[in-house]
């Protein structure tokens, strides 16, 4: 399934934002909005803001309103510095899940340069003030772009404390980890017609003596004219434990076809094998002894206008 209101990290509040660009790629920018109570017409929360506790608390707001700013230093074409400093209020139901306190303010750094036209090197670093201790983020990332062959390779060490929100990808169905340090890897090439491999892959452990894992994710799509495209996808996840790892798998085949300019048709079978649940490690939801297995098939329909 694609749709780009979900897939693309970014998180939605009805409110502001002002802008003030000076200089070559300089900027500061302010936004500010509410988050919770943003309801569909069944009463369904349309924007809660509430990942960054996890697992049950996904889909339940927890941040009233938000006051985001953000400071762009540039250094020519080459790349810059940002600054950010986020302050999220909490709701009634966030203050009580965190002791009375009543918002949560997210600042940090971050910085990339292109060393040429082909390399670029990116790093940065957060902190989250909800908790006093084990609450940074560290990233550093190189990328090489040789027109149809991509490559990168990146460390990320996120603390358990680190209670943002935000988008650093995924281990399997663990959105956001935290308490871990890994390494990754990842290449893609795109041919023409429509045919190109992606693949990414990480390895690294949980901190404060926790299992090693690693996790790998490959998607090849091949191109057969007319708008056709096949799909060829599989992931994996394991993690080290005593006796029989814990694992997450997934493979997908499909098929999708352009419909005019603005449309697509896309048909999708997945097969899964787990043998830990969603959210592993996370509160009352742990490893379970058997495996689980199971499959479907969807369709999606897009038209956009």
């Amino acid at each position: 399934f694609e749709n780009s209101r979900w897939d693309d990290g970014k998180y939605i509040m009805d409110g502001f934002q002002l802008g003030w660009e000076f200089g070559e790629n300089a900027s500061f920018t302010v936004a500010g909005g509410r988050n919770d109570d943003r309801l569909s017409v069944n009463g369904i929360e349309l924007n809660p803001l509430g990942t960054f506790i996890g697992a049950f608390y996904d889909s339940i707001p927890l941040v009233q309103s938000s006051l985001l700013s953000e400071l762009r230093l540039g250094m020519g074409d080459r790349g810059g510095v940002t600054l950010t400093y986020n302050y999220h209020g909490l709701n009634w139901f966030g203050e009580s899940l965190t002791s009375g306190e009543d918002a949560l303010v997210v600042y940090g750094i971050g910085a990339d340069f292109k060393l040429n036209d082909n390399i670029t090197l990116m790093g940065g670093w957060g902190e989250a003030d909800l908790a006093d201790d084990d609450n940074n983020a560290f990233w550093a990332t190189m990328m090489y772009n040789g027109g149809n062959f991509g490559l990168e390779l990146g460390y990320r060490n996120i603390e358990s404390a680190y209670l943002a929100p935000g988008e650093w990808e995924r281990i399997g169905t663990f959105y956001n980890p935290r308490g871990i340090e890994d390494f990754k890897i990842g290449f893609d090439t795109n041919l023409s017609g429509g045919t190109g491999l992606a693949v990414d892959a990480f390895i690294g452990s949980f901190l404060d003596g926790g299992p090693d894992y690693w996790s790998a994710k490959a998607e090849a799509t091949m191109g057969f004219g007319g708008g056709w495209n096949g799909i060829l996808g599989a992931e994996w996840v394991n993690i080290e434990s005593s006796g029989t790892d814990a694992r997450q798998r997934w493979y997908s085949l499909g098929a999708s076809k352009t419909v005019g300019k603005d449309g697509l048709f896309k048909l999708l079978y997945q097969y899964g094998d787990h043998n830990f649940s969603p959210f592993y490690g996370m509160g009352l939801r742990g490893f379970s002894g058997s495996d689980i297995r199971g499959h479907m098939l969807f369709s999606q329909v897009t038209v956009k206008f």
